[in-house]
């Protein structure tokens, strides 16, 4: 309401200063005393106009654009972050990277645009009316319909160009996609010796957005646009001659017609500025379009209510699960884990091993079937408190370009209740002198768990993106000191994890595998539940049960002396003659 009457001021009081020149034309007929009161008058007038519209840039500024956009930045990023792992593998990481960005500038350009511009010019125009009405209605009509052809031209433009803007927005997402690809396969495309490949098709999208473009411009400025302003230019000089037949008659004075003449010349200009500004929403439409879609999107795993997780057996009960619906991955899978136990996954590559954990952490549901932690299915528990409650340590884990700290800690060890954690943590690792224990002193000794300590000069040290200065090994290892800093966190906490390990010693040698599963091996100690998949022998021989796996079947199960004395699948595995000639 505020905003409103601040709006309606400024507006009636710009449409006055347009009368101002023809009002000068009348000061002859006064005395100096009243003239200098006039010009007293004008001269207060116009502090009070730039008062009022700079207090409608600051009300415009920080509670129509810079507070939504904040708002809608945060909410998208948090609710990308709630959405399932199908959805997000459906689409093109780089494209949605490009078009949260994207959809939040032209957000702010479409607010300030409504907020600076539109909104004001339709205040302009309704008022603008209302002189003219009131002096000479003979007018109003024609330029009523001048208006409104205008307009119409304008939306037809949208319309005919609202193909080609759907197609250009794809081809912009599917370039930055693929920039993203090269950036992050740039050493691959260089050992490939033909990186021209990959420029040259990167340029043959760049090809068509520009066919494309061109074609809107086309329409915009040679086609609808050359019309608009014949229509603009024909339609100012008509009702400035019906102004001018009206003075000349003698119906309206000199003042009124230069000050009608006026606010016709620049109703136009306004005219014209609102028909550039649905030029701009249809430019800006199909990105805040794909901001909203994502924002729209929904996750498919249902959220249970139960909050806290116990400890547990999990049990697999004729589990169903398929990445498509016509090809099973397990079909009628059942096992048992018993809690506070070492298990391990095996079998051959693509039998559904690191699929069974993912379903574990709930980042797809199940197509049929259950699994249970405790007495309760995992579809009963919140999915954030269920993948709290692991542990996991993937295949291939991410190094974030931030710091050693950044990317050990990964949020765990907040301040609240820091200290006391830290308390409790030094407690269970039976540190000696915990009061001078900090922060750091844990994340260095997690480093040092896993054989890191001496690669890291300081815990500030930047790490780069996705580790591009760490081998494969070490990655392995700063993933391993991440779950070591998580799992004492949540012992410290109360909680006992369960520990998702997906071949977390394939790229380390055989010193290195020791340090790592001596740290599982505590950990194990402490009552944790903790799932291996492995295909090196000296991680595996030691797991309470072996579940070996061939093609989303269990094949077979048991201690490691079981499964060879059953001369199977196992053995066939992890026989050294075997081994030569195949990797499992």
């Amino acid at each position: 309401m505020y905003f409103g009457i601040l709006l309606v001021a400024l507006e009636g009081s710009q449409i006055l200063f347009r009368y101002i020149p023809a009002a000068i034309f009348g000061f002859k007929n006064y005395s100096i005393h009243q003239q200098t009161i006039y010009w007293f008058c004008l001269l207060i007038f116009s502090v009070i106009h730039i008062s009022v519209d700079i207090k409608i840039d600051q009300l415009i500024v920080f509670r129509h654009i810079l507070r939504p956009s904040k708002i809608v930045s945060q909410r998208i990023f948090k609710h990308l972050l709630g959405l399932d792992l199908e959805w997000l593998l459906s689409r093109s990481s780089g494209g949605t990277a490009s078009a949260i960005p994207k959809g939040i500038s032209k957000m702010i350009e479409l607010l300030i645009t409504l907020s600076w511009e539109f909104i004001p010019s339709l205040f302009q125009l309704v008022l603008s009316i209302i002189p003219l009405g009131l002096y000479t209605p003979v007018v109003v009509l024609p330029l009523l319909f001048s208006i409104a052809v205008y307009i119409f031209l304008t939306l037809w433009s949208g319309a005919l160009t609202k193909a080609y803007r759907e197609e250009m927005d794809k081809l912009e997402q599917k370039s930055n996609a693929w920039m993203v690809q090269m950036l992050q396969g740039l050493s691959d495309i260089l050992y490939s010796g033909n990186p021209d490949y990959f420029a040259n098709h990167f340029c043959n999208i760049h090809d068509k957005i520009y066919s494309i473009d061109t074609k809107i411009v086309n329409i915009l400025i040679l086609y609808i646009g050359r019309a608009r302003l014949y229509l603009a230019k024909f339609s100012e000089l008509f009702i400035l001659f019906l102004l001018f037949k009206e003075y000349e008659s003698g119906r309206i004075v000199l003042e009124i017609f230069l000050g009608n003449a006026t606010v016709v010349l620049t109703l136009f200009s306004v005219v014209h500025r609102v028909s550039r500004i649905f030029d701009e929403v249809f430019k800006t439409s199909e990105a805040i379009l794909a901001l909203a879609e994502l924002l729209s999107a929904e996750s498919k795993i249902i959220e249970g209510d139960i909050a806290d997780i116990p400890k547990g057996d999990i049990s697999i009960k004729n589990l169903k699960f398929g990445y498509t619906p016509d090809k099973l991955i397990f079909d009628d899978l059942s096992l048992l884990i018993p809690k506070g136990m070492i298990v391990a996954f095996v079998g051959e590559s693509g039998s559904g091993k690191s699929t069974l954990l993912k379903l574990l952490l709930r980042l797809y549901d199940l197509q049929g079937g259950q699994v249970l932690i405790g007495d309760n299915s995992i579809t009963e528990y919140k999915a954030r408190s269920l993948q709290y409650h692991y542990v996991y340590v993937p295949q291939k884990p991410y190094i974030f370009g931030q710091s050693v700290r950044e990317n050990v800690l990964m949020g765990n060890l907040s301040e609240a209740n820091l200290e006391k954690t830290v308390r409790q943590i030094c407690s269970i690792l039976l540190i000696v002198n915990p009061q001078s224990v900090q922060v750091d002193d844990l994340v260095w000794l997690a480093l040092e768990k896993v054989g890191l300590n001496t690669l890291f000069e300081n815990l500030d040290q930047e790490i780069g993106e996705r580790g591009v200065a760490l081998s494969g090994g070490q990655s392995q290892r700063l993933a391993m000191a991440r779950a070591l800093i998580k799992s004492w966190v949540m012992l410290a906490e109360g909680l006992i994890p369960t520990i998702l390990l997906d071949e977390p010693t394939s790229a380390l040698d055989g010193w290195s595998e020791e340090v790592v599963m001596a740290g599982i091996n505590f950990l194990h100690r402490l009552g944790c539940t903790v799932i291996i998949i492995a295909h090196r022998l000296s991680t595996i021989q030691n797991a309470d049960t072996i579940f070996v796996f061939s093609k989303g079947k269990l094949v077979e199960q048991g201690k490691h002396e079981t499964l060879l004395e059953m001369n199977g699948v196992y053995y066939n595995m992890v026989n050294p003659k075997i081994q030569t000639e195949t990797s499992y």
